[in-house]
């Protein structure tokens, strides 16, 4: 009976997330923006990679796992001391 809750759940979920995405205005590439406003595309950005992303993929999930335990480990501190302080 859980597994029909939890599958009719995400169902729902899934269809609700695309229903969003097709109805919402945005506009998302250099077609949507010419057909929404029919005029001439005089140029672009690029969305750039940063220089950085590029070790923490040649670690894979062992990169990421210790970036994210390093990251809980400083939020952990911080937290002590402005508890600390009250």
């Amino acid at each position: 009976m859980v597994s029909v809750g939890v599958s009719l759940g995400l169902l729902a979920g899934l269809c609700l997330a695309g229903w969003r995405e097709m109805t919402t205005g945005a506009l998302r590439s250099e077609k949507d923006v010419g057909a929404y406003s029919q005029l001439p595309i005089l140029g672009s950005i690029r969305c750039l990679r940063t220089r950085r992303a590029a070790p923490a993929k040649a670690l894979g999930l062992a990169g990421m796992v210790g970036r994210q335990l390093g990251r809980a480990a400083i939020m952990s501190v911080g937290a002590r001391y402005y508890i600390g302080r009250l």
